[in-house]
């Protein structure tokens, strides 16, 4: 099966294997970031390589960056698709998430970001 992303799929996989692509390389120069520092081409690219060589490493590691009350150890259930769920056997408390893990982590007194 082939996808319109799959010619960014060689550049992708190149980056998530250390090697730089003149793809890259080039992408990086025309928008001025070529550093793989946060933010930058090469950070993207080599984001959008492990997710998409480890899709459930990738957002289990990304559902690891909220608090749980129970943390999932499933990133995707497709056993019903096209119906999928994310993370279907974790449970948090977006209030908790959007909220309190700010005033918790000392950032009381400042006006929420909503």
């Amino acid at each position: 099966m082939s996808s319109g992303l799959d010619a960014g799929n060689e550049t992708a996989e190149a980056a998530a294997h250390g090697g730089r692509t003149a793809a890259v390389t080039a992408a990086g120069s025309a928008a001025g970031t070529g550093t793989d520092g946060p933010g930058s081409t090469g950070a993207y690219a080599q984001a959008y390589a492990r997710s998409i060589a480890d899709p459930e490493g990738f957002w289990l590691e990304a559902a690891s960056l909220v608090d749980w009350d129970t943390a999932p150890r499933q990133g995707l259930d497709d056993s019903a698709a096209p119906l999928y769920r994310w993370f279907p056997d974790g449970m948090l408390n977006t209030s908790y998430n959007a909220l309190d893990r700010h005033v918790d982590a000392g950032r009381r007194g400042h006006c929420p970001h909503l």
